[in-house]
């Protein structure tokens, strides 16, 4: 059965010290305490070039979705101490690469957080000719999605699926109450650098709802000081078959430069 490919990434924040780096753009580790965040630059985009790599080997990519936040900024709130590109050109130099490395046939892009992308998506979405929206739904293959960047947290594990479970009830309300969105069968949410799922059963159909997973590893400046709980290096995948069939995976990095190391001190 013929099927359409589509990759979803989410919070590359290019730039960053621990962003999703192409190669020729890392930089060279001056001092001995950047040399953990090289080694990770380095086995993050060697994991994420294989990964896209290998799959569209098997299947080239009908879409790329990307959920938002594809550069960093200026780190305003670190200072700039955790970029290793504080230049808003080559952040979107940076991300126009990841974009063009993938060579799917057609690119939709969501609006990432003001404080990161401010206007670099817009210059992003020109180069690669994307559709750029606040809050986007591609329908493939009789599919529809529901694709937009910010989502709610949780400081408690188990509460992280509530705003999911809001999202799936919002969009039901707009389509059948409101009567200004399509009825979703699956909803993207990008932000919170976490991957979960909620599904439950709307109007006798299955509704699914994810968090992505980012491409920004464990280590920027202000997560380690201000915010709990894991991070979650991945992408994920859909195909979608001529009848409206599809399956999913999701690809997750565990790495060992994701790994804190223990400091042995002497009392």
């Amino acid at each position: 059965m013929a099927f359409k490919r589509v990759l979803v990434i989410s919070d590359l924040h290019c730039g960053s010290r621990v962003g999703l780096t192409p190669s020729d753009y890392d930089q060279p580790v001056l001092f001995e305490h950047d040399l953990k965040w090289g080694l990770q630059r380095e086995e993050q985009w060697n994991w994420f070039s294989n990964k896209v790599k290998y799959l569209r080997d098997d299947h080239c990519f009908d879409l790329l979705i990307v959920v938002g936040d594809c550069v960093d900024g200026p780190s305003n709130r670190a200072n700039g101490r955790d970029v290793i590109w504080p230049q808003p050109e080559a952040q979107v130099q940076m991300a126009t690469r990841v974009i063009e490395y993938i060579r799917a046939k057609e690119v939709v892009m969501v609006d990432g957080t003001t404080y990161h992308v401010a206007n670099a998506e817009r210059a992003v979405a020109n180069n690669v000719n994307a559709r750029l929206e606040g809050h986007a739904f591609p329908i493939i293959n009789g599919v529809q999605f529901d694709v937009k960047h910010k989502i709610g947290s949780s400081s408690v594990p188990h509460g992280r699926h509530t705003p999911l479970s809001k999202a799936i009830i919002w969009n039901q309300l707009h389509s059948e109450i409101a009567e200004d969105q399509p009825n979703a069968d699956i909803i993207l949410r990008g932000h919170v650098h976490y991957h979960i799922g909620v599904s439950c059963v709307a109007k006798r159909r299955i509704v699914h709802a994810w968090t992505c997973p980012a491409l920004q590893g464990l280590g920027s400046e202000y997560g380690d000081r201000e915010c709990e709980g894991t991070v979650d290096y991945g992408l994920m995948h859909f195909d979608i078959n001529d009848d409206g069939s599809w399956s999913q995976q999701t690809h997750l990095l565990f790495a060992e430069s994701h790994k804190a190391q223990s400091t042995v001190c002497c009392v």
